[in-house]
């Protein structure tokens, strides 16, 4: 009973979720634009979050009061307990060649397979709401089966996919224990920017000088101050 009530509280869900507001398409993360570099993407988080380095240990990662953390891994940053509503999430940001901001996922609680059919579900269509209303095409409705992410080794959801933006929820699993018999899901959602993920090498400056730095890091923290992108801020 409870299964099939999660069935149809998520048909509806999804089903109005392209009628609340106008979506738009993605733009970056928070008040970072695709295209932002590297190192001002760590500065404007390190700023947003008033973050500092907890333990003097080499790779150690930085952290705010709020427990939010942020992890350089080899190809961009994780930010870890980071919340979305009532849920928390670590979110990876992705960066190009010329170590230039291009993408971002959400990775969400991992459940295993007696927690997939209520939990998961339920985790999969928050994040499938939540994109689609933010990025999805008007009119589009999407549909979440239960049989579908339970019994398939993963599962894909098309927010958007147009010649400049790939939008997708979904879930991904890991398999751990003896010969990998043990399944775990992880819900997932993701955005790209294709023309900053496709940027050959040398279109775009790889140094950036502090003065340059400080100068896009200034403008930018301006720009929170406004009232429309502090309502995108308060978003995400």
């Amino acid at each position: 009973m409870k299964r099939a009530v999660i069935t149809l509280a998520i048909a509806w869900l999804l089903a109005c979720s392209s009628t609340f507001g106008q979506s738009r398409k993605p733009t970056g993360f928070k008040n970072i634009p695709f295209g932002t570099p590297k190192q001002v993407v760590k500065e404007l988080l390190v700023a947003e979050y008033d973050m500092e380095r907890k333990f003097p240990v080499p790779g150690a990662p930085l952290g705010s009061d709020e427990g939010v953390e942020l992890h350089t891994i080899a190809n961009g940053f994780i930010l870890s307990n980071y919340e979305l509503g009532s849920r928390t999430y670590s979110v990876r940001l992705f960066f190009n060649i010329n170590n230039r901001f291009c993408g971002f996922l959400f990775k969400g609680q991992v459940y295993s397979k007696r927690e997939a059919r209520d939990d998961l579900i339920e985790d999969l269509a928050f994040l499938s709401e939540v994109f689609q209303r933010k990025y999805g095409v008007p009119g589009n409705k999407l549909v979440v089966r239960v049989d579908d992410v339970v019994y398939s080794e993963e599962t894909n959801i098309c927010i958007r996919n147009d010649e400049e933006h790939c939008v997708m929820t979904g879930v991904v699993t890991n398999k751990s224990g003896r010969k990998l018999r043990r399944t775990k899901y992880v819900p997932v959602a993701g955005v790209c920017d294709k023309m900053f993920k496709s940027e050959k090498p040398g279109q775009a400056s790889v140094k950036v000088d502090q003065e340059e730095v400080e100068e896009q890091l200034e403008y930018y923290l301006a720009a929170t101050r406004s009232t429309a992108v502090m309502q995108a801020i308060q978003a995400f």
